[in-house]
């Protein structure tokens, strides 16, 4: 799994890139309702996720890119596939050659490309296809 949009296991300050543990990011935010700073600098520690306008972390989106080009399957679950740059890995996987499985509630750009689409809850449809694996 490569976590293109970042994690929220993990925070970083914003000014000397110290990294502190999602447990600890939480624990600040909540002892006094304040956003949580960096023990080290004082400054604004930011989960590690990427948020709309900001760039992909480039060495993730090295790797799937790189995945995309061998993969012979994508699971594509619960995204639109509507956000650009990560809406083109798909394309890039079908084009070498994956099946492509969307499960998603909300149609998608990609749904005509699709072997398989499975238009229910992921919270649902995820356990089916680990069992299904699993059998």
């Amino acid at each position: 799994m490569i976590e293109l949009h970042g994690s929220a296991r993990t925070a970083t300050c914003l000014n000397c890139s110290s990294t502190y543990d999602t447990d600890h990011l939480f624990e600040l935010l909540s002892s006094d309702g304040h956003l949580p700073t960096c023990s080290q600098c004082g400054h604004i520690i930011k989960p590690d996720l990427v948020l709309f306008e900001e760039m992909l972390p480039e060495k993730a989106w090295h790797l799937a890119y790189r995945e995309m080009q061998r993969t012979d399957l994508i699971l594509v679950i619960g995204s639109s596939l509507e956000v650009y740059p990560a809406s083109t890995l798909p394309d890039l996987a079908i084009r070498n050659r994956a099946k492509l499985i969307i499960n998603t509630l909300s149609k998608t750009p990609m749904d005509l490309f699709a072997d398989i689409l499975l238009p229910m809850d992921v919270v649902k449809s995820i356990p089916e296809i680990l069992q299904m694996i699993d059998s």
